[in-house]
């Protein structure tokens, strides 16, 4: 992954996708906004500490920054669950931690804080997915669930599929309890560390996607608190990134 400067902004962009003009993307990063405190600069959504007008205003840079408007958005009402909404046009959809759409112009969103953003695109259909996979998600299937969603939904073959996975807790910052264990694969610890971001990797590949389309950005949310807020390195009280996916 490489940062775009977008109208003062920051803006993730994947090499895999950035090759692919029939798709817009991006991933937001914290400077360029006007939260200030703990949500400071570009907080995209954690309005219970942060004003609804700052929340707006920062949303309305980044969708300018990506050549689209807030009316476009599809925006899930995360829950660290594993429901997939497909959508056929903006708003919010209660209780949905993922959203697929086959219909251009509709930007599918999710917001994160260290869980992982996970972009797939199916180019031969063409249908777009955007997953928010915290490790609940991952421990329930939310990315099996994405691409059998796909599959079942647009006919999509797994096999075709780009994906990407976005700036995340890495495992030099992510400590978790022994109990994680029993949801987990040992070989995705380090002594008390998870590697989130190679359970999503390790689930697509399970789900039939070939890994060498798989791009993970590799970038530590906590390591880099410049750019990116981390609920794990400072609390509840920090901003939110958002992903953004739409078929042009």
């Amino acid at each position: 992954m490489f940062l775009e400067r977008s109208e003062g902004l920051y803006i993730g962009k994947f090499a895999t996708l950035f090759r692919c003009p029939e798709i817009g993307h991006g991933v937001s990063t914290r400077p360029g906004g006007v939260s200030t405190g703990g949500c400071a600069s570009l907080n995209l959504g954690n309005p219970h500490h942060d004003s609804g007008a700052n929340i707006e205003a920062n949303r309305a840079r980044y969708f300018s920054s990506l050549g689209l408007t807030r009316d476009e958005a599809a925006i899930p009402g995360q829950v660290h669950g594993t429901r997939i909404a497909a959508v056929d046009g903006p708003g919010v959809i209660p209780d949905t931690d993922g959203v697929m759409t086959a219909t251009p112009g509709v930007c599918l969103t999710v917001q994160t804080a260290d869980c992982l953003p996970v972009f797939l695109y199916d180019p031969f259909t063409p249908a777009v997915a955007l997953v928010h996979a915290g490790w609940r998600g991952c421990r329930d299937g939310i990315l099996a669930a994405a691409v059998a969603g796909m599959r079942r939904t647009y006919g999509s073959d797994p096999a075709a599929f780009l994906a990407c996975i976005g700036p995340a807790i890495g495992p030099c910052c992510y400590r978790v309890d022994e109990v994680f264990k029993e949801y987990f694969p040992a070989r995705f610890f380090l002594e008390d560390r998870l590697d989130l971001a190679a359970v999503a990797v390790h689930q697509l590949t399970g789900s039939g996607i070939d890994p060498r389309r798989i791009e993970a950005s590799g970038i530590c949310t906590s390591c880099f608190s410049r750019y990116f807020f981390s609920y794990r390195r400072d609390g509840e009280g920090t901003g939110r990134m958002m992903s953004a996916l739409i078929l042009h």
